[in-house]
């Protein structure tokens, strides 16, 4: 007996949340999906939009993930296949300072199609080094002071604000010394 489709199959998904550089398994917990005709249809999930800052695969990359191209994205799975833990299909972060992704997956049983936005929210965490863009010193005539200024040493990191950078005086200067001046207000 062939099955007929009346109704549209039920499907939830989740949001998704990683740090930078991370992944994370879209399981049947994840993307929960039921046909609800008798006898059931197959369910196949469809990636319709890709991500624009990570991946959608069916491979455990174990730490070598940030070889990622666009070509290891998959574009379909079954649900049996997720729910039964035949496949795993991973969401993997391209290792990009961007805090915000999303993909959409359409659940279709043959003839009725439903589609869900997965928005994806990147933990950011600090893990780029601080550059020095410019360094250009402070020249003092003997007696006197100068003051170290934004303008004498200027600095950037992707992952930090520029007024919550730091620096520290790694060593004494050899014909002086530094005095911490209060500011008024």
């Amino acid at each position: 007996m062939a099955s007929i489709s009346f109704q549209e199959p039920a499907f939830e998904a989740r949001n998704v949340t990683v740090t930078e550089n991370g992944f994370m398994v879209l399981d049947d917990i994840f993307l929960s999906a039921r046909d609800l005709d008798k006898p059931s249809d197959k369910l196949m999930f469809y990636i319709e939009e890709f991500p624009l800052h990570g991946y959608i695969t069916n491979r455990n990359y174990s730490g070598s993930y940030k070889w990622l191209t666009r070509d290891d994205n998959i574009d379909s799975f079954n649900f049996e296949e997720l729910s039964k833990r035949y496949i795993s299909i991973w969401y993997y972060h391209d290792c990009s300072e961007n805090t915000r992704d999303q993909f959409t997956i359409r659940l279709s049983d043959g003839i009725h199609s439903i589609r869900h936005v997965i928005y994806v929210q990147i933990v950011p965490i600090n893990d780029e080094i601080p550059t020095v863009r410019h360094s250009g010193g402070v020249s003092v005539k003997r007696d006197q002071s100068a003051r170290l200024s934004p303008f004498a040493i200027i600095a950037d990191d992707v992952d930090t604000p520029n007024d919550q950078l730091y620096f520290i005086i790694k060593a004494k200067p050899q014909a002086g010394y530094f005095l911490r001046k209060k500011v008024k207000g």
